[in-house]
């Protein structure tokens, strides 16, 4: 039996009876590695309410903040492929109009780190609902502490580093991640602000519509933001997931096509933030409690969404759910119990 047949084995019971408890209405389980090895499963319902509907593999979900790295970290780290900016670019060296603000010296790095200082707050709607005003509004306000001295998880940071994206390229964020990545690994059902809603997976029940969410961006800033932001807006389904952890395990290569440069790859799964309250690497966190230096790293989402990719032995799981659906206020314990569990088994996977 495969690592991966036993990590599965473990994992389908355990998630079958915590959907029978009420822990996620429903979810989408994948893990794989780059021998071809590979389960996948879904569980559970992807609705039930107004009324009750499977959950399928087809199922798209609002990934929430996984758009940071579905998204946001490779289209950076194209960037820096082709010399247009680095990890040390100061963000004033980016925008002119930043200069004199107080992400004027914030590098790049730094906001992929989440070591630049800014607040953890995100709020957008105090700066108005002009996409001009809220950047000026990110830009000037004061830093928390000083930019590499600890870790502070921000959306702040990524929606500026969205911003840089848009900066540099002369294109909206949506258009160049399309082109640039999504389409080189035939990511058909990945978008922003997605046109076809009878396979998304509603998340809770906005008042002001009337509705179930489903196909609008949960996130209420990047809402604000027209549902493309460099923190969350982004939505997808199992099946391109997979192509791009897969896309990552090889070394940034998918079917003959260099996505991602190697090296920036190998960079961003280590520990760069040691000595510091958190550890992290460009924008993934690297798990606690691994016995493997560099090896299991992930990325978590609000609506129930995560990635573990552990490139020291090429593996990946997936885990998309709609755990705030019919509402944000159903059991939170429940994912957490879920992913704690996932990461567990993918950790005691590969003992010392």
């Amino acid at each position: 039996m495969s690592v991966i047949s036993r990590v599965y084995t473990s994992l389908d019971p355990f998630l079958s009876d915590m959907i029978q408890q009420g822990a996620v209405p429903g979810a989408v389980l994948s893990v794989g590695d780059l021998s071809g090895n590979s389960f996948r499963q879904a569980y559970g319902f992807m609705r039930t309410q107004p009324y009750m509907e499977k959950m399928s593999e087809n199922t798209i979900f609002d990934l929430a903040s996984l758009t940071k790295v579905i998204c946001t970290w490779p289209a950076i780290l194209k960037l820096i492929d082709e010399k247009r900016i680095d990890f040390v670019t100061p963000l004033g060296d980016i925008d002119a109009n930043i200069m004199g603000c107080a992400v004027e010296k914030v590098t790049i790095g730094q906001l992929l780190l989440h070591v630049g200082g800014l607040s953890e707050r995100t709020w957008l709607i105090q700066y108005g609902t002009d996409r001009h005003e809220i950047y000026r509004g990110l830009c000037n306000k004061e830093l928390d502490f000083h930019p590499g001295t600890r870790v502070a998880y921000s959306n702040r940071g990524f929606i500026l580093l969205g911003y840089m994206v848009e900066k540099i390229t002369g294109e909206s964020l949506d258009q160049y991640v399309s082109k640039n990545i999504w389409d080189m690994l035939d990511m058909s059902s990945t978008s922003f602000n997605p046109i076809q809603h009878h396979s998304i997976a509603p998340t809770e029940y906005d008042s002001s519509r009337h509705a179930y969410l489903c196909g609008v961006v949960h996130d209420e800033n990047a809402r604000i933001l027209g549902g493309v932001s460099g923190h969350a807006g982004v939505f997808s389904n199992v099946y391109d997931i997979e192509k791009f952890c897969k896309m990552i395990l090889n070394k940034g290569n998918y079917n003959g096509k260099q996505v991602l440069n190697e090296k920036l790859i190998l960079s961003s799964f280590q520990n760069l933030t040691k000595g510091l309250n958190e550890e992290r690497g460009y924008g993934w966190q690297k798990c606690q409690a691994v016995p493997h230096e560099n090896s299991l790293f992930r990325h978590l989402g609000f609506t129930g969404t995560a990635i573990w990719i552990d490139i020291v032995h090429g593996v990946y799981a997936i885990l998309l759910s709609n755990r705030i659906h019919p509402s944000r206020e159903c059991n939170l314990h429940g994912i957490q119990n879920i992913r704690a569990y996932i990461q567990s088994a993918l950790v005691s996977a590969f003992p010392v």
